[in-house]
């Protein structure tokens, strides 16, 4: 049996409004990965890949998280050195879940991040990058 695996590899760009602490901007990463988990294919609550999401911070550090269950939320870590409030973020998305095609992946992610943007107060600018295809 073939199941379909079509990676999918985002760039975004997000511009707060305000300056933006770390945590909350980690916060608002965790809810992305959350929002496209939720669209996936879960049998029994269990996405049957990884989405993954990375965000260099302009102090140093970074934040990272992914997500594999819709039944628990998503790990995110937080490694910052300095405390410095954030003007912009970009973050890098990669989601490869079996069933899930690319073209449902790329709108499950837009809208996802459309109600995250929403509720943490930020515009952002997504690029879906090109991929290699089905695997």
């Amino acid at each position: 049996m073939h199941a379909l695996v079509e990676p999918l590899v985002a760039h975004s760009i997000w511009t707060f409004a305000r300056p933006l602490e770390p945590a909350s901007a980690a916060a608002a990463v965790g809810a992305w990965l959350a929002g496209i988990a939720a669209g996936c294919p879960a049998p029994g609550g269990h996405v049957m890949g990884h989405i993954k999401a990375y965000a260099s911070l302009p102090a140093g550090g970074c934040i990272q998280g992914n997500a594999t269950s819709t039944r628990q939320p998503p790990h995110v870590e937080l490694h910052e050195p300095a405390g410095t409030a954030l003007v912009r973020l970009d973050v890098t998305l990669n989601v490869l879940v079996v069933g899930l095609e690319h073209a449902a992946a790329g709108g499950q992610a837009i809208r996802a991040l459309d109600d995250v943007a929403t509720c943490h107060g930020f515009t952002h600018s997504t690029s879906i990058l090109p991929t290699q295809g089905e695997h």
